[in-house]
């Protein structure tokens, strides 16, 4: 029984927020051959990594590491937050941060989206607004990372 892609990518930036790594077992049938489930999972996952792979691969962990349902990781001057969203679940107009505050943030970014998105700090956290063109059409899902570029 596999479990689905949404909840393998939950458990990658999860362990990889507190500095774990994560191995993707699959195994194979009497034939020797990876079953069409494992395949279509393995393809799933990767098209995700395409989009959000530079938040993943060399990062380094960083307080807060998680906030209720964003994750952080960090790489050189940038700074990552994932969203976990839940299953059917569309994306926010805004996307809140309470526990991790930049000191000074160049700009941000939606992973797989090239241009920066506004932003602006509040009295408790900053605030991420994402375009209605974005929301209807996001560059990836199961969850979705953002790039704070902090220097």
């Amino acid at each position: 029984k596999y479990k689905s892609t949404r909840e393998l990518v939950h458990y990658l930036v999860d362990i990889v927020s507190k500095g774990g790594n994560f191995l993707l077992n699959v195994g194979v049938d009497g034939n020797g051959e990876i079953p069409p489930e494992g395949i279509k999972i393995m393809k799933e996952m990767g098209a995700w990594m395409k989009v959000n792979g530079e938040a993943i691969y060399e990062t380094r962990p960083i307080a807060p590491y998680k906030e209720d349902r964003i994750a952080f990781t960090s790489k050189d001057n940038n700074v990552y937050a994932f969203y976990l969203n839940v299953k059917g679940e569309h994306m926010p107009s805004v996307v809140k941060i309470k526990s991790f505050v930049p000191v000074s943030a160049k700009s941000v970014f939606l992973m797989g989206y090239n241009h920066p998105l506004k932003w602006e700090k509040t009295g408790d956290g900053i605030e991420i607004v994402i375009p209605e063109s974005v929301r209807k059409n996001p560059p990836c899902d199961l969850v979705w990372g953002f790039k704070l570029k902090i220097k």
